[in-house]
């Protein structure tokens, strides 16, 4: 969560490195605080900054996590 927290200091290569790694890893954390802590992050980041594919791909993988509603409210860009 600390990487997300500072992304915009990391370079493109770290950024895809982490987005492509990063929905193993969640799968490894308790789904409460991926779905709490790093959805929200991601989805704002994919909000308010451009990054590549790869952290989008992980938002929807997480965000299939979630229910209908709270995918909605949470991960819906558009």
């Amino acid at each position: 969560m600390h990487f997300m927290e500072i992304l915009n200091l990391k370079n493109n290569v770290e950024k895809d490195t982490f987005f492509h790694k990063l929905p193993n890893l969640a799968e490894q954390l308790p789904h409460p605080i991926v779905l709490k802590k790093l959805v929200p992050l991601l989805a704002s980041t994919l909000e308010f900054g451009s990054i590549a594919a790869p952290a989008l791909a992980a938002l929807l993988k997480m965000g299939s996590w979630l229910s209908i509603e709270e995918f909605s409210a949470k991960v819906m860009l558009f």
